[in-house]
């Protein structure tokens, strides 16, 4: 474990599992995870959340954490997502006073450690997923995540989406994995994970796993929408679900940005789809106009796509809809419950959704947060949603100090251009920028500044549509002063070749 004390993490600490923390009398018990977390300079602690569903522990484990303000003890058992049940008996033996160690919703686990003949007690509690929960409290990377979940490790282990969180290290317990101790092994390989080591549990019956870091300068993408787009409120809904269905060009009926947003603003729900590629401008309009987007099968969506989007919040809209489609009439409570989504949604989609926030993204990621000049390349001008919403973006932050060239004449403002000619009718990413953000006359002298290198960072729009003037560029500028962009819908070019010249590249469908 002391690659955790060693570590610059989030400060986000997670037990599932946390019995009495360290007040047990027993000679022999040691909470390993409470030990390592009290170990640590207060600075590195942000939050610890500790996970117990057996009441008899509660007082011991607040005893435990009275000191430490940033811990929240929630009173809940996990349990399997093949499980649907707001509540559960909870088994224990009433032996295992006065620290309860062994408390498991599967009477059986119980049995093994206390005889088929003991005591068994029961409690009714409150059931929650591990995901939904976890969500509910942080959306941030946890720095270690403990597991004890006392006979349903394995299957908890398998349900996890690690789409939906992200978690660094990862501890659990692996003698009671039983026939299912590969299938654990290779979802965390699948998911990116190694081992490392001995886990929280000091007789060394843990498993430490930590997340592999991806190439050092591999990063995702995803679309993004101008801020001016956002709705301030949210609109009257007078439908539950659009109208306007994915793929079925017969609900494609509005050739107008306007009357577009309107059909999603009145929706309280709206159908979103993978289509050619996971990532979609459709999931940000819908997101953008104050509408709950439904997305069957977005937890098959792989880990580093649409890396961006809140697909915990998604899901949690997921279940909103499968639950009140079939309703005839919605409560006060239940319209609560949609426009508190709504809102949480909208607040996301600001902070890091649009254009500004993922031109931000990319000049972070790279470490070019100081750059007052960009060169931004296309081989073509035609449409490219990612392209074009994202030197928006730098445009917005960097006016005519950041250089589209050739020019890309459909994202400003101009009487000569029939934007609804255009891809997609050119909504949301055309017509968006005033003329004098860009200097035309630096058109003139792109090859002599290149040489100058008047311009910090050179940013290529979308590399796999060619790499105009690359001979010349690379031969002024270092590697890593290079950024490669992708937003093609299904990603076969070699972006190896790319990150072994040392560049950055950022893939939409990675």
């Amino acid at each position: 474990m002391n690659h955790l004390i060693e570590s610059d993490g989030s400060g986000i600490f997670i037990q599932v599992g946390a019995g009495a923390g360290d007040l047990d009398p027993r000679a022999n018990y040691r909470d390993g995870f409470t030990e390592l977390i009290k170990s640590l300079p207060k600075h590195r602690i942000k939050k610890i959340i500790l996970i117990e569903p057996n009441p008899l522990n509660i007082p011991h484990l607040r005893e435990c954490w009275k000191d430490y303000p940033e811990a929240t003890i929630i009173e809940v058992a996990i349990i399997p997502k093949n499980i649907h049940r707001d509540k559960l008996n909870l088994y224990y033996c009433p032996d295992d006073k006065p620290h309860y160690q062994v408390a498991s919703i599967n009477k059986e686990h119980v049995k093994t450690h206390y005889g088929k003949d003991c005591v068994i007690n029961t409690f009714e509690i409150n059931t929650e997923y591990l995901e939904s929960l976890i969500n509910k409290y942080t959306t941030q990377e946890i720095e270690l995540l403990s597991l004890d979940i006392e006979g349903i490790d394995d299957i908890v282990l398998l349900d996890l989406n690690f789409n939906n969180i992200h978690v660094k290290y990862i501890s659990f317990e692996y003698l009671h994995l039983g026939n299912n101790k590969q299938k654990v092994i290779a979802h965390m390989n699948s998911n990116n994970f190694e081992y490392v080591g001995n886990g929280c549990d000091y007789n060394g019956y843990d498993w430490l796993y930590k997340k592999k870091d991806i190439q050092t300068q591999l990063y995702p993408i995803t679309f993004s929408i101008p801020e001016e787009k956002i709705v301030d409120t949210i609109q009257h809904k007078t439908k539950f679900v659009s109208s306007l269905i994915p793929g079925d060009t017969s609900t494609y009926i509005y050739d107008n940005e306007t009357d577009y947003y309107n059909e999603y603003k009145q929706s309280m729900f709206a159908i979103t789809i993978k289509k050619s590629g996971w990532d979609c401008m459709r999931h940000y309009e819908i997101l953008a106009n104050g509408t709950i987007p439904y997305f069957p099968d977005i937890e098959k969506c792989p880990p580093n796509t649409m890396a961006l989007l809140p697909k915990n919040l998604i899901i949690e809209g997921n279940s909103l809809y499968d639950k009140y489609q079939n309703q005839t009439t919605c409560s006060q409570e239940d319209m609560n419950d949609c426009h508190n989504l709504i809102n949480r949604l909208l607040d996301y989609t600001r902070n890091h959704l649009t254009t500004n926030k993922m031109a931000k993204y990319i000049l972070n990621k790279t470490g070019y947060m100081d750059v007052k000049n960009i060169l931004y390349l296309s081989a073509s001008i035609s449409p490219d949603y990612l392209r074009c919403v994202t030197l928006h973006g730098f445009k917005e932050q960097f006016g005519d100090k950041c250089h589209d060239y050739p020019k890309i004449p459909h994202i400003y403002k101009s009487n000569d251009i029939d934007y609804t000619q255009l891809y997609g009718k050119g909504i949301t990413y055309t017509n968006l920028l005033e003329p004098e953000l860009r200097n035309d006359e630096l058109d003139s002298t792109i090859e002599e500044d290149i040489q100058n290198k008047k311009y910090d960072i050179v940013i290529y729009g979308s590399y796999q549509r060619g790499m105009l003037g690359y001979d010349i560029v690379s031969k002024y500028y270092n590697p890593n002063e290079i950024i490669l962009l992708c937003g093609e819908d299904e990603h076969n070019c070699d972006y190896q070749q790319w990150l072994n010249k040392g560049h950055h590249v950022f893939v939409r469908e990675l």
